[in-house]
């Protein structure tokens, strides 16, 4: 999936990695020849990096305001995948 990309950003992550390490396969998911800039760690304030960048790059400020995602009902009957999704959505506190 990252192939395309000539140059990756990465803000409060690390670099991603294959989850297991296969013989003679490279651990790291970033293609080789692919610039990347770890802007901030995951343990640094992302979100003044983020506005620095946007400063340095004369960016538009936009704030993005997440849309509430309706709960799911309680699932009723038997159990399969999709209903013990449902069944530990529908019993999630709310977030504010």
């Amino acid at each position: 999936m990252l192939k395309p990309f000539d140059e990756i950003v990465i803000a409060g992550a690390r670099k991603p990695v294959a989850f297991f390490g296969y013989p003679n396969l490279p651990s790291s998911l970033i293609p080789r020849g692919v610039n990347t800039t770890i802007l901030a760690g995951p343990k640094e304030d992302v979100p003044a990096a983020l506005e620095a960048l946007a400063s340095d790059m004369a960016a538009q400020a936009l704030v993005a305001i997440p849309s509430r995602i309706a709960r799911p009902e309680r699932p009723v009957g038997k159990l399969d995948a999709v209903t013990v999704g449902a069944a530990i959505a529908a019993t999630m506190p709310e977030r504010s």
